[in-house]
């Protein structure tokens, strides 16, 4: 939660009927396979933070209408890996989200 706090108002977290209360509620079980020590290291808080970032969009876009989702909010994958995601090659990091045609 403290990590989250950087980027939504508590409150907003809080919130049963807002997308980031049901993200929040998703990350909280997904956090567990993303942090290998007591604390979180930067690059696992940076992951932490994409995910949380995707699931909001995921929920606030009601991603469990669209026509397909493959691989959203899979515990066990890469975020690389979920359908309309692109990442660059070199990094690993998310380079483009394309929604059509949901």
């Amino acid at each position: 939660r403290t990590v989250l706090v950087d980027l939504t108002d508590p409150t907003t977290l809080d919130n049963p009927a807002s997308p980031q209360f049901a993200a929040f509620q998703w990350i909280v079980s997904d956090v567990r396979s993303l942090i290998r020590g007591a604390e979180a290291t930067t690059e696992e808080r940076d992951a932490i933070l994409t995910r949380y970032a995707l699931a909001s969009f995921y929920y606030s876009t009601e991603g469990e209408n669209w026509l397909s989702n493959s691989g959203w909010l899979d515990e066990r994958g890469d975020e690389c890996l979920w359908e309309f995601i692109a990442c660059d090659a070199q990094f690993g990091e998310i380079s483009s989200i394309t929604t059509d045609p949901n």
